[in-house]
């Protein structure tokens, strides 16, 4: 390596690190700013607004630049100089300490006078910021993820080739309400040892606070099923698939659960299932519910996960852009919002905006159109009138949870 070449990385070294402390000394201002603010309980932008009387577009940033993963994942919800002084403020008029304050101020002038010596501008600096990101070697994230598979696989005796699930949420028959049609796939499962078994947790509806709430209706997409039988989709399986049981849980959702292998069997086999949950929250933002906040929870060794989330276009407002991020369960949090958007991993998720009427898009094989048909039509509603996303991850860490998130309108 030439010695130009050698000064070249070392000043990009030394912008990198100065950038992560300036940004990351933000956050972690803002973040305790929250914490610390005797009005503000939680920190989804529904309890910033809330409790600080601000809009909900300033909310949103605020609440991100507090839960992000890691410092540069801040850098795209910065706020400007009014937008914060808004946020001081608010928080000072509120009873947030002095302290608190300054240290916000402080942290965002240093900010401030970085970006204008190192980019000059705020879009630039983000130009910057995505230019490090995008030279980061993910290939060897990707293969530490892998690693972890196949430990998890040697340990827990059981892989998944791919977890797919695809979810579609419409405004309910049952006025204010919105309904749900989830239909979830384990693709190429493998029992490895004896003793593995599989789980197929209930879907449930979970409000912000981590509460099981009842839903008015749960329907199987498959009629041919029995009242309280497993809502298998026969169609969509192949190969032997193991016999479902209830395992009833006082303290939690009812699981699906197999029988404990007696002995190694590695021929594949894939099942599927799929649901109707009726009326189980609000259309608009309400006390127990802020947002649209889906969860894929990983609690077995898989080497894809894809989650499709369709969105019925009322559900959607137009100031927000849907996000998708990984949290991790191995501190064991509650299942609420605020617990989990606190636990989020740097771990890059892609997500793209899909066609409403696939040709040619598969899941491992089988095409998509098959699942959207068969996951709409108990809905009553047409391809045109939603938004489709799609999530997709290799080697997801286990145990995890992926996690879509989109603020609904206000009421």
């Amino acid at each position: 390596m030439n010695q130009k070449a050698s000064k070249g990385q070392s000043e990009e070294m030394t912008f990198v690190s100065a950038a992560r402390e300036a940004v990351g000394t933000l956050t972690v201002a803002i973040s305790k700013l929250i914490d610390e603010s005797p009005s503000i309980v939680g920190n989804r932008p529904i309890d910033i607004s809330r409790g600080l009387g601000v809009n909900m577009k300033l909310a949103w940033k605020v609440s991100h630049l507090a839960t992000v993963a890691s410092p540069f994942d801040a850098v795209r919800h910065l706020p400007g100089s009014q937008g914060v002084k808004i946020i001081i403020d608010a928080a000072s008029q509120h009873g947030s300490s002095k302290v608190a304050c300054n240290r916000v101020e402080q942290a965002f002038g240093k900010l401030q006078s970085f970006i204008s010596s190192q980019a000059g501008s705020k879009r630039q600096f983000e130009s910057m910021i995505a230019g490090v990101e995008e030279s980061r070697d993910h290939r060897l994230e990707a293969e530490h993820r892998r690693l972890m598979f196949d430990g998890a696989t040697s340990v827990w005796g059981i892989r998944v080739g791919c977890l797919y699930r695809m979810d579609i949420l419409a405004p309910s028959a049952v006025k204010d309400l919105i309904d749900c049609s989830t239909l979830r796939s384990f693709f190429d499962v493998r029992r490895l040892r004896d003793g593995a078994c599989l789980h197929f947790p209930r879907p449930r509806n979970i409000d912000d606070n981590g509460v099981i709430s009842p839903t008015v209706h749960e329907e199987p997409l498959d009629p041919a099923t029995p009242e309280g039988g497993f809502p298998l989709m026969h169609r969509f399986c192949q190969g032997e698939v193991p016999v479902f049981q209830l395992e009833e849980n006082i303290t939690a959702a009812n699981t699906y659960i197999t029988a404990r292998s007696e002995h190694a069997d590695p021929a594949p086999f894939t099942v599927t299932i799929g649901e109707v949950l009726r009326a189980i929250q609000p259309v608009v933002v309400s006390p127990r519910h802020h947002g649209i906040f889906q969860c894929l929870r990983m609690q077995v060794p898989a080497e894809r996960v894809v989650f499709d989330m369709l969105l019925h276009r009322d559900l959607l407002d137009g100031g927000h852009h849907p996000e998708a991020y990984v949290t991790g369960n191995l501190q064991g949090a509650q299942f609420n919002v605020e617990s989990l958007r606190r636990e989020r991993l740097p771990v890059h998720v892609t997500m793209q905006e899909m066609e409403l009427k696939p040709k040619n898009d598969r899941i491992e094989g089988r095409s998509t159109r098959e699942y959207l048909e068969a996951a709409i039509s108990p809905l009553g509603r047409d391809y045109s009138e939603f938004s489709w996303y799609r999530m997709s991850l290799n080697y997801p860490p286990f145990p995890c949870t992926l996690t879509f998130e989109c603020e609904q309108p206000m009421s």
